[in-house]
């Protein structure tokens, strides 16, 4: 449920968190075999392109069909 809500409201920083936590269950359950190659590379993100990690924290990531930010 966190992942999800992460993407609505369009925090990259709660995205990332969420995704931390459902990464055990999905490996357990072999959905993911590229999830720790993903969180390495979003956590390097920061330091290797600066402006899109800028572009991320401001809610770039997702696509809305609306200008409002999705209510919980």
């Amino acid at each position: 449920m966190k992942f999800i809500k992460a993407q609505r409201i369009g925090d990259w920083l709660f995205h990332i968190e969420a995704f931390y936590e459902m990464l055990p269950w999905l490996m357990a359950n072999g959905y993911v075999r590229w999830g720790p190659v993903y969180l390495a590379d979003i956590e390097a993100l920061e330091y290797a392109a600066p402006e899109v990690f800028k572009e991320f924290i401001e809610g770039h990531f997702v696509v809305r069909l609306k200008e409002e930010i999705f209510k919980t």
